[in-house]
This record gives structure tokens, C-alpha cells and sequence, in this order.
């Protein structure tokens, strides 16, 4: 398989990223940071023996399988221009008298206007400004190590995934009963390992090379299928289940070793600028798609013996297959009531060992904690910068799903189906993200490498499902079908946070859990003038609205908007004049409730990244440990999905031939 992700914007500019009132609205100017060179093939290669054993009322089934699994991927961010992020301070903040007739470097140079109240305000620049001065917060740039070619960064290792099974089926005619246990047995072989990288090997202690050779997992389960009567069968079972091979998490520790793919960060905090020389870009590249000069240079210094130490992805020496316990019960049955039929079902499962990335640069010193009682994590020393290990989660998760769906068939032509499910399920993290980067930093939690489990961040509470369908054959043998399907839904779960520069993690965050003050006097909090005279009344406002409870807001505690939307299908069979060949013209309606008015019909999901809802002062963020707020910007969930919000009307011809 081939596939390669082509970039979305001009292929010579990199990835500007405009921050604008705050940290949540962004604009993307040029080529998105993540395929810059990314091209991914795989070649699979399965061999699979069984054979069945009939003994009576048994079926013994057994085999063994084998996937070998070659991959190639190139994954090479930053590597064509790199990413460039203006951040925006202001929060929206500035007094509108800031943009009357100031220019960006005016504004820049905190000009103090007279603001709409008759008082002086000091203007600030806000992202905008920072991207029209050339004065980036951050520049990232990677490409591949010693030749800053990116395609000398690729990735590229086999697998082969083995399995053993046996399996007795056992029929009880009596009582229409059936038994099925087994047991699978799944091990990895694999002679590839990532290139070995010294310097960050010996600085963080544990050797990067690991990959999952004879890693392996034992998987009982036992499963039943009763027909209790002619109108009702009831069915369940148990089982251990491997929670998958995550090939490209695995593929993160070849491709992002410090040797074959680099990655940097210069930090400039609006600082410096590429229009005055302070920054000194690479020649030959057009204006936006030139990175700096010394970061080029740093990659190409990289050789077998100077890996970089920063940065970095690999995998735990002691990774096990994630697994996850399952049971389930069902049962479907022919109620005689309306003649409807009712398929009911309830699932548990516990997750182990799900996958997780820790930051083996940073640590958790004993009693280094806020006075809310969050870890503080600090770097260690001589163990470079996000380093990022591939590991098992300590946490174990659960989950319960339940649902039910209900079907009647009308003689006349109509059938009905109506559905309902409701999930509760859990996870140490979410792990939403292919880069590991991504996976680690946009979990809330306020313990970033020893999450507890929370509602996961995918669990939609409750769902309801309609379908109503009819047809009839209005003229001759060709059938004429309405279909009208849809659903409701509760919002995506979401989660408020703080942001913050270097205050309870080595580096920028917007992961640490909101803090809600027990009133004034809370000892875990304190406030600048700032906040004081601009914010705390609107905090406490939106504290009340939202109606949070003194303490830190729970992962994944809030929800975003909910969602209902409806399609609409039209089938017209056609005779084409041939004896079993018909046409079949269909018009459907996507979010066809948005067509019948502007106002229904809008989706939402929630945010990707979690929501900050206050900022901690630069300067001092912990106070004696207490959190030092100095900005509220609000927190809005919900994301408005903009393309699945508008509808859409397809028509389309189908020849089937019979």
C-alpha cells in the first residue's frame, strides 16, 4: 500500500501559525507542519494454516498464522520550510484605540493610547502583529540527520506477528445451546531495531534501540449462543483480547532517533526578528519558506557519535502488548408486541497496559508539588529535551456500553429502526495523534506521565439512531424507495485547562487542569493586579455559569454541543429495455435538516486541544506554590465542524447487471 500525503498549501512556504485572541483561534498560512515529506508504503505478507476436527457435537478448530509486515515511512515534520508560531498575548484585549491609525511595530513598542473609557491603555502586539514583524515565538525545522535530505530520515522495519489458536465449538441440540472456548497465542518476531543513538541513550539511561521482538500474549475466551425459545436467543461471553500492534507509534522510534531524523526548536519569544539580521535565514528560499541558518547547520553536524539528545521518540525495553478483558451479553428477541424485534446488548471491558508515551527527560521529584497537590515535573539534567517513550500506562480503564435497537416491518412497505446506545468508557490517555509529540501533549491531566483513567476522549454519552424507510412499486416491477435516517447526540467529552510557560512541565502547556478557587480566600490561588482589575469578575461569572465545583475540573468532565442531523435518499429503479438489467437513480440529501433551515442541522465536536481558560503570569507562575493567575480568556468546548454543518445533494446513476 502507498500512501502518500501531499501537503495542503504552497509546497514552498512553511507552516505559519497565526495565534489570534488567545491560544484557541489559529490561522495557517503555507504547508501544514506534518507533510512537509511524508509518504508511508507497506507490504503485508500473510500465511495462514487450519484445519477443523468434527468429534460428535464438537468442532475443534486450530492453526497457525503468520503476518510479516514491512514498513517504509518517510515522516519527516518541519523538513521543507519548517513550522513558524506567532503566539497572541492579548487575548483579544487590547483597546480598539490600539489599531486606530498604530501600526504593528507601534503596538509592538506597547504604545500608550487613550483608551475608550477616557484612561491611558497600553497597547500590546497581538499574533498578527507578531507575523507582519517577522518576530516568531518558536521555529520548528527537522530533516535528516548529517545531509538535511529528508528522505535520508525514513523509517523502515519488518514485523511478523505469529499466532497460535485451538478452539472446541460444543452444540447441545437438546436446548439449542452452543459453547465455544479457546485460547489464542500472538508473538512478534522482528531482527530490525532503531539506529542506536549514544549521546541520548547514556544521557537519559535507557538504550533507544528497543523494538518489540518476543513480545507476546496468552488469550483465553469463552463465548455461548442460547436459543431459549423460538422468540428469544440469549447470547455473551469472556475474553482477553491484544489491543493491537501500533505500527506507527513503532514506527516514531526509526524515524525520530536523533540520528537519521532531527528535529529542533529555537525558542525567540518574539525577541528577535528575520527582518533586522537577528535571525539569519538559509539563502535560496523564498520569503516564509526559508528556516534559520543555525538550525540547518545543527542538523547537518549530527553523525553516528553526536545523536541529538532532544526531541527524540523510543520504545520502553519493557513494552508489552496492551490487552483488554471483554464481556458481553445480549439477546435478541421477537417481542409479539406490534410484532416488533428487540436486539439488546451490554459490553464491559478493562483495559491493561494500554499504550502511552512518557517524557523520560523530565521527572517528578517527591513533595515538588503545587499547593492543590499537582506534580510539578522538572528536567533532569543531562537528559536533553522531549524525549518521548512509547510504554504501558500504569492506569487500568474501563468501560461499559449498553444499547438496544428496535425493528418493525410494516406489510405496506414501511420499516422502522430505532436505536439507542450509551457509553461510559475510560483511558489513561487518548493517544490521538500519530506523532508521539502530539499524543503526550494534548492529554489533559496534571500528572503528564502517570495519568489516572478518565472518561476517553471518543465516548459520546448517549445516541439515538432513527431510520425510516419505505418502498413500493408504483409502476411495474421497478421499486421506487424514501429513505430518512438520522440521529441525536450528546457533545464530545472536553476539558478545561491552564496555560502556562514552564510551571509544572519543562516547556509551553495548555494541558494542566482549571483550578476552581473554593472563594477569595482559596490558599491554592493568588492573582496579579491584572487579573484582579480586569478578569475576576468575569471568572467568577463563567465559574457560576458553567457551574464548576471548587477543586481541579475532571478530564474530560464537560461535554461539548450536542448534535442532531438528519439525511434524506431517494431510490428510482429504471428499465434499461434488457431482460435483468436495470439502472437505479438515486438523489440523496446530506444534513438535509440543514436545508429546510440555516439554523438546524450544525455539528459540532469538541476542540482538539484542550481549552485554557486562564493563563499563570510569566514571571512568576507558582507563588509559594500557589497558582498566580494573570489572565482569564474563557473556555468554549464546542468546535463547529463547518463542512459537515452545510448540506449537500448528490445524484448518481447505478447498472447493475443480473
Amino acid at each position: 500500500m502507498n500512501d502518500s500525503q501531499v501537503t495542503i498549501g504552497p509546497n514552498d512556504i512553511g507552516d505559519h501559525q497565526i495565534n489570534v485572541n488567545g491560544f484557541d483561534n489559529i490561522v495557517y498560512i503555507g504547508a501544514d507542519d506534518s507533510r512537509q515529506a511524508n509518504l508511508l508504503y507497506t507490504d503485508s505478507q500473510l500465511f495462514k494454516l487450519s484445519a477443523q476436527f468434527l468429534a460428535g457435537d464438537h468442532i475443534i478448530s486450530a492453526g497457525y498464522e503468520s503476518e510479516e509486515l514491512e514498513v517504509f515511512n518517510i515522516f519527516v515534520q518541519h523538513s521543507r520550510g519548517g513550522e513558524w508560531d506567532y503566539r497572541d498575548y492579548t487575548f483579544g484585549g487590547n483597546d480598539p484605540a490600539c489599531y486606530d491609525g498604530l501600526s504593528s511595530q507601534e503596538r509592538f513598542d506597547e504604545t500608550v493610547v487613550t483608551g475608550g473609557d477616557g484612561n491611558p491603555f497600553t497597547c500590546e502586539a497581538d499574533g498578527i502583529d507578531h507575523f507582519a514583524l517577522g518576530r516568531p515565538y518558536r521555529v520548528y525545522y527537522g530533516s535528516g540527520g548529517g545531509t538535511n535530505d529528508p528522505n535520508d530520515a525514513a523509517a523502515n522495519f519488518v514485523n511478523t506477528q505469529n499466532a497460535l489458536f485451538i478452539q472446541d465449538e460444543i452444540y447441545f441440540p437438546d436446548s439449542d445451546l452452543t459453547l465455544t472456548a479457546g485460547l489464542r497465542y500472538e508473538w512478534i518476531d522482528s531482527s530490525d531495531s532503531p539506529t542506536y543513538n549514544s549521546v541520548m541513550s547514556e544521557g537519559i539511561g535507557i538504550r533507544n534501540d528497543s523494538g518489540l521482538d518476543g513480545v507476546d500474549l496468552l488469550m483465553p475466551r469463552v463465548g455461548f449462543n442460547w436459543g431459549i425459545r423460538d422468540d428469544l436467543t440469549l447470547r455473551g461471553g469472556l475474553g482477553l483480547y491484544s489491543g493491537g500492534n501500533p505500527n506507527v507509534w513503532l514506527g516514531n522510534a526509526w524515524s525520530r532517533d536523533g540520528i537519521t531524523n532531527v528535529q529542533l526548536t529555537n525558542y525567540y519569544y518574539h525577541e528577535s526578528s528575520i527582518f533586522n539580521g537577528d535571525i539569519e535565514l538559509v539563502s535560496g528560499a523564498p520569503l516564509g519558506g526559508a528556516v534559520p541558518q543555525d538550525m540547518v547547520d545543527a542538523v547537518a553536524a549530527v553523525g553516528p557519535d553526536s545523536g541529538t539528545i532532544f526531541y527524540n521518540n523510543l520504545i520502553d525495553p519493557n513494552y508489552e502488548v496492551p490487552q483488554e478483558w471483554k464481556a458481553a451479553i445480549g439477546a435478541t428477541w421477537d417481542t409479539g408486541f406490534w410484532d416488533l424485534t428487540a436486539d439488546i446488548d451490554y459490553m464491559y471491558t478493562r483495559m491493561e497496559k494500554g499504550a502511552i508515551y512518557h517524557d523520560v527527560s523530565q521527572e517528578h521529584v517527591a513533595g515538588n508539588d503545587t499547593l492543590a497537590g499537582a506534580p510539578i515535573y522538572t528536567a533532569i539534567a543531562g537528559a536533553g529535551e522531549g524525549n518521548l517513550m512509547l510504554t504501558n500506562a500504569r492506569a487500568d480503564s474501563s468501560g461499559h456500553v449498553f444499547s438496544f435497537v428496535l425493528n418493525k416491518t410494516f406489510d405496506w412497505g414501511l420499516d422502522l429502526v430505532l436505536g439507542y446506545a450509551y457509553t461510559d468508557v475510560e483511558a489513561a490517555s487518548a493517544m490521538t495523534s500519530f506523532t508521539g509529540e502530539s499524543s503526550f501533549n494534548n492529554l489533559a491531566t496534571n500528572d503528564i506521565n502517570f495519568p489516572k483513567a478518565a472518561t476517553s476522549n471518543y465516548a459520546v454519552k448517549d445516541r439515538v439512531t432513527l431510520r425510516a424507510s419505505f418502498a413500493r412499486e408504483f409502476w411495474g416491477d421497478n421499486t421506487t424507495r424514501f429513505t430518512l435516517q438520522g440521529y441525536y447526540s450528546t457533545g464530545q467529552p472536553g476539558s478545561y485547562t491552564i496555560f502556562s510557560d514552564d510551571a509544572m512541565q519543562v516547556g509551553t502547556s495548555s494541558r494542566h487542569l482549571l483550578y476552581v478557587p473554593d472563594g477569595p480566600d482559596d490558599p491554592n490561588v493568588v492573582y496579579t493586579d491584572n487579573f484582579l482589575a480586569n478578569d475576576y469578575a468575569d471568572f467568577m461569572a463563567w465559574i457560576n455559569d458553567k457551574n464548576l465545583k471548587p477543586g481541579f475540573v475532571g478530564r474530560n468532565s464537560r461535554e461539548s454541543r450536542d448534535n442532531a442531523r438528519f439525511d434524506l435518499r431517494i431510490d428510482q429503479e429504471i428499465p434499461l429495455g434488457m431482460d435483468d438489467l436495470k439502472a437505479r437513480a438515486f438523489f440523496k440529501i446530506y444534513n438535509f435538516t440543514n436545508l429546510l433551515s440555516d439554523d438546524w442541522g450544525h455539528m459540532y465536536d469538541a476542540s482538539f486541544s484542550s481549552q485554557s481558560v486562564v493563563s499563570l503570569d510569566g514571571d512568576d507562575p507558582l507563588v509559594g506554590g500557589a497558582y498566580n493567575y494573570d489572565s482569564f480568556s474563557g473556555g468554549q468546548l464546542s468546535d463547529r465542524l463547518e463542512q459537515q454543518s452545510l448540506w449537500e445533494l448528490r445524484i448518481g446513476l447505478d447498472i447493475n447487471f443480473r
